[in-house]
């Protein structure tokens, strides 16, 4: 390998010269750990006000996040003693195999807030200069994660736990302090613009939220709409039918005339709203074959039978399809429905509140199709979906660019925290 200049090969990879090679050990005088504190949940009068206990996932990629606590019982209080201070890192010491090893860094103190025995926080030395917030962005990256989860022992499947001695092993490539501030000021730019991006997401979802409640209830009408809406059955603008059976012997097949579709197909990447993307497609041969009734383009899709329906997944068809006998589908009569307005009605149904109470948890059909609302014409419906459809897209616009920067966030922490790029 051909050395850069100014860089020396270590066991570490590639780095800058100037950086020195150090025990994490060096920089931590010890790792306190909370204790085991319970909370009763159905009675809040046996909280302490203002008190909580975080969960193992207050920390994630470098972020600690405060909310993700529950409150303390009173009986409990008293053993409650470590609280997340300013300037620290909590470790996820002992948690589920995707879960071990998260870092955050603390930016305040939280006297009210108590970790728990599963939750590591490092206290540092004193006379060393170092950015501790460089350090959780180090250590919150992709070959640090990895390592401290390659560090974590325990059955595969099961809970993990990193011992005291292999975290504090660990040897890390400090760049000098000014190095460190100055990489803790671009990736913090790029994480203050994906707060700022996620916030404005989540202002848009609930103006979004709002507009479907005065839209589609005729609360608020569109410019040049008027006259009274009529209340209808869901049964009077459509019919529920059940999916067929999907023998194992035709499953696999990526080609074909339908896609066929299953209740697991509705996570699929790209049917968000939409159904496009199946694991499975028939003939038209075999749809004959096997009775497969073709549900037409924009019917709309849910499951109907299992846990899956308390999920309130609801999707649009978009092309003619089969589904299978796990689903149901709604066919829509055109003349009086149009696809859209009726799907961001059904998002506001909760099927789980309609299910049988027994065993295994079913939809009726004819229970769904009793449901009513008021249904304005066909050239209103139009309208409505157009502006709901259009608030979606800016949504959506929104958490691409979010997923964008993120990406650019992982970039710049590989460039930044190994050297390859620097800052001064």
């Amino acid at each position: 390998m051909e050395l850069r200049p100014a860089y020396r090969q270590t066991d570490l990879g590639l780095i800058p010269k100037e950086w020195e090679i150090r025990l994490l050990a060096s920089e931590i005088e010890r790792l306190d750990a909370g204790v085991s504190v319970n909370s009763i949940e159905s009675d809040s009068s046996h909280y302490v006000d203002g008190a909580s206990v975080l969960k193992t996932s207050s920390v994630s990629d470098g972020a600690f996040l405060p909310d993700e606590c529950k409150p303390i019982a009173a009986k409990d209080i008293h053993r409650a003693s470590l609280s997340p201070r300013r300037d620290t890192i909590i470790i996820s010491r002992m948690n589920t195999p995707d879960l071990v090893g998260e870092c955050g860094y603390v930016e305040h103190d939280y006297p009210h807030l108590f970790l728990p025995d599963r939750l590591w926080m490092t206290v540092f030395r004193g006379g060393r200069q170092i950015c501790v917030r460089w350090l959780a962005f180090l250590l919150s990256s992709a070959k640090y994660k990895s390592t401290l989860k390659s560090i974590a022992t325990g059955t595969s499947g099961s809970m993990k736990n990193i011992s005291k001695g292999s975290l504090l092993a660990l040897a890390i490539p400090f760049p000098h302090v000014d190095e460190q501030y100055a990489i803790v000021a671009a990736l913090s730019d790029v994480d203050a613009l994906i707060r700022a991006l996620d916030r404005l997401s989540a202002k848009k979802r609930d103006l979004k939220q709002a507009a479907m409640q005065q839209l589609l209830t005729g609360k608020t009408r569109l410019p040049g709409f008027c006259g009274e809406w009529e209340k209808k059955k869901l049964g009077d603008i459509g019919v529920f039918r059940g999916g067929n059976g999907f023998p194992r012997r035709n499953q696999g097949v990526l080609e074909g005339d339908y896609p066929f579709f299953k209740v697991s197909d509705m996570n699929n990447d790209g049917n968000t709203t939409f159904m496009v993307n199946s694991n499975n497609s028939i003939s038209e041969a075999v749809r004959k074959e096997l009775g497969a009734y073709a549900f037409p383009p924009h019917s709309i899709v849910f499951a109907k039978i299992g846990a899956a329906i308390f999920l309130e997944r609801k999707k649009i068809l978009s092309q003619a399809s089969c589904i299978d006998n796990n689903m149901m589908g709604f066919i829509l009569a055109r003349a009086s429905a149009h696809h859209a307005f009726i799907h961001f009605l059904f998002l506001t149904i909760r099927l789980g509140n309609l299910v049988s109470t027994t065993a295994l948890p079913s939809l009726n059909g004819n229970q769904v199709a009793e449901l009513q609302f008021p249904i304005p014409p066909i050239d209103e419906q139009c309208a409505i979906a157009t502006v709901l459809s259009d608030m979606d897209s800016e949504i959506a616009a929104l958490e691409r660019r979010c997923d964008k920067t993120r990406d650019l966030k992982q970039g710049m922490m590989q460039e930044l925290l190994t050297g390859r790029t620097r800052l001064i």
